[in-house]
């Protein structure tokens, strides 16, 4: 490129620009040993950097801890990721739970979250571009949460589900006294995570893309939520449209 220096500023005047080149990153910016199995007997903490506007997947490998570790089974688990604002970017106490969350993920939809092998522990968070288009590039935090099952619970009757509903109720001799928050039912050949019972009769979960119906059969589990892994969630300044 032809340059001159102008001495009385002291700085290089660009007289042509020939062109730029432009390189397509392999993989976002993933700071830690994850995916890969490792002896640490606490949750990783990974920095993961991206651009506004990137699309991208990250492997998850879920491993006990024991050492050496061993792969977790997730078939009938349900995992949630988010990144959202901490308490050190907002007053304490004025964003609660998902309420502040700027991407939020669950495994009921593949397009969503990928269980990849189940047997394996192996799953892939999917971020689109709408997830970070317009993303904010203040600092964030990001967690998963794995719901396992750890104990299979009595089933009486049968459920009805709805399109756009996340209530699902049940028959006459349904019981959902038995369950609390967090436990999972497994209707619809989905894993999904209960947050409130409404009656005997009733309870709401955290998905209502049902395909709707009847009749139908399920399976209730208790639940047991642990946070998995986390870390900083940054988003550099891009220009995108």
């Amino acid at each position: 490129m032809g340059c001159q220096l102008d001495e009385s500023r002291n700085f290089v005047i660009a007289s042509s620009v020939p062109g730029i080149l432009g390189v397509v990153p392999s993989r976002v910016q993933v700071r830690g040993v994850f995916p890969a199995l490792s002896a640490t007997v606490i949750p990783h903490s990974q920095e993961i950097k991206f651009f506004r506007g990137d699309s991208f997947d990250i492997d998850v490998q879920v491993q006990d801890d024991y050492d050496p570790p061993n792969r977790v089974d997730i078939s009938r688990s349900v995992m949630r990721f988010a990144a959202k604002l901490g308490f050190g970017n907002v007053p304490y106490g004025s964003t609660i739970g998902n309420s502040g969350a700027q991407i939020l993920k669950k495994s009921y939809l593949a397009s969503e979250i990928e269980y990849v092998n189940e047997v394996n522990g192996q799953a892939r968070l999917k971020i689109k571009k709408r997830d970070t288009l317009e993303h904010p590039t203040i600092p964030l935090i990001w967690d998963i949460e794995l719901t396992s099952p750890v104990e299979h619970l009595t089933t009486l009757g049968t459920v009805r589900t709805s399109a756009g509903d996340p209530v699902i109720m049940g028959t006459a001799e349904t019981d959902f006294s038995v369950v609390d928050l967090g436990d999972i039912i497994h209707v619809e050949g989905k894993h999904v995570l209960i947050i409130e019972v409404l009656s005997s009769h009733a309870i709401k979960t955290d998905f209502d893309g049902w395909a709707g119906g009847s009749g139908q059969d399920y399976n209730l589990y208790r639940g047991s939520s642990k946070t998995i892994a986390g870390g900083p969630w940054t988003c550099l300044g891009d220009v995108v449209i």
